[in-house]
């Protein structure tokens, strides 16, 4: 039955808690009320239904428990008593044990008996049922949530939050489960729920002291746990930058409209033509679109999609053609076209008419 055994003396005591009586079959005994044992002063349940105990004595032996049955034992005193101490919990908890060492009932005044007892044995059969979505790994862009739903009906049984290493922002209902990744959340990390509070987790010790019966302090021998691996994308970055097709020299001032999340923002390039955009969802899909070009260029109103990826930087690079045409020169110069002769008391005068005309051969430097 046993293993390990410690050295010091342990005192067990019982208190009688109820009047209500139980008759039982192998052995044939009544139980005149409902008697809580202590053993060290640790709630203790009776392992050996055939004989007796003294209302207080010391000298027992406390040695680990190690008979086949003390898993379920252990589960039957946690559901049974632990998760709501009273002394009908009690008794319905110690007659559930010696049940399961082979005992009979009888009858019972415990009020509500069989229901309670169902209630309980259901518990202890279900424990070891997990959340239907165990098998698997979160991953969640920041500003993300995911809703599981449990279909095996088991997570409301895990009460308590043991780890929240990636710091998720957590709401648990009922059967849901709703995880949501923020700006603080890490990269990665583990979701760990509970059913039992640590403090009844342990190793299982037996009281033994001829001819007195063995008495149990019983602990789990885990807390009845389920994992969820947890990954999270943190944010990236995008950065426009508008530049001269021809020279490749960046071109300021110039509105550009950035449009997600369902919203347009303008913005206008800086003196190295950038426009950065930070601290971006992961996945977040940005149409950008040219509204306005610099005097002196084409704007062609094409819109261009990038997508943002989680811890890197997007670079999109816009060009603007200068606007070109063709210069024409044309020289023009004054030519005599004809002439006129007039009399003159000097003999005869030639006066010449002159007009604009195309010049040709002349050098320009441009």
């Amino acid at each position: 039955m046993t293993s390990q055994t410690f050295a010091s003396a342990s005192t067990v005591r019982y208190t009688k808690a109820t009047d209500h009586k139980s008759v039982y079959s192998l052995p044939a005994q009544t139980e005149n009320g409902i008697f809580i044992i202590y053993a060290d002063d640790q709630p203790a349940f009776c392992i050996q239904h055939s004989k007796m105990l003294i209302q207080e004595e010391a000298g027992f032996t406390k040695s680990e428990l190690t008979i086949p049955e003390k898993d379920r034992l252990s589960l039957i005193a946690y559901y049974g008593y632990h998760q709501n101490p009273s002394p009908v919990n009690y008794g319905i908890t110690q007659s559930l044990i010696w049940e399961t060492l082979g005992s009979q009932l009888v009858s019972t005044e415990i009020p509500d008996f069989q229901n309670q007892r169902q209630i309980i044995l259901d518990k202890v059969n279900k424990h070891s049922i997990k959340p239907s979505f165990i098998n698997q790994t979160i991953e969640l862009n920041i500003g993300d949530s995911i809703e599981l739903t449990d279909t095996n009906n088991a997570l409301e049984r895990y009460a308590h939050l043991t780890e929240n290493s990636a710091n998720l922002k957590i709401e648990k209902k009922g059967n849901k489960l709703k995880l949501t990744a923020t700006k603080d959340s890490k990269e990665s990390g583990n979701l760990q729920y509970s059913i039992a509070n640590q403090k009844y987790v342990g190793t299982s010790f037996v009281y033994e002291k001829e001819p007195r019966q063995s008495t149990s302090v019983l602990k789990l021998k885990n807390a009845g746990l389920f994992n969820l691996p947890i990954k999270v994308n943190p944010n990236g970055n995008a950065r426009i930058r508008k530049i001269d097709q021809t020279t490749g020299l960046p071109l300021q001032n110039v509105k550009i409209e950035l449009a997600y999340h369902g919203k347009k923002i303008e913005a206008l390039t800086n003196k190295q033509g950038f426009i950065e955009l930070n601290d971006i969802k992961a996945g977040t899909e940005i149409t950008v679109t040219e509204l306005e070009a610099l005097d002196g260029y084409f704007n062609h109103q094409i819109s261009k999609k990038i997508v943002i990826k989680s811890k890197q930087t997007i670079d999109l690079v816009l060009e603007n053609m200068p606007q070109q045409g063709i210069a024409t020169l044309k020289k023009v110069g004054k030519v005599p076209i004809d002439f006129e002769e007039k009399e003159t008391e000097h003999g005869l005068l030639h006066e010449f008419n002159f007009d604009y005309k195309s010049l040709q051969n002349v050098s320009y430097e441009i």
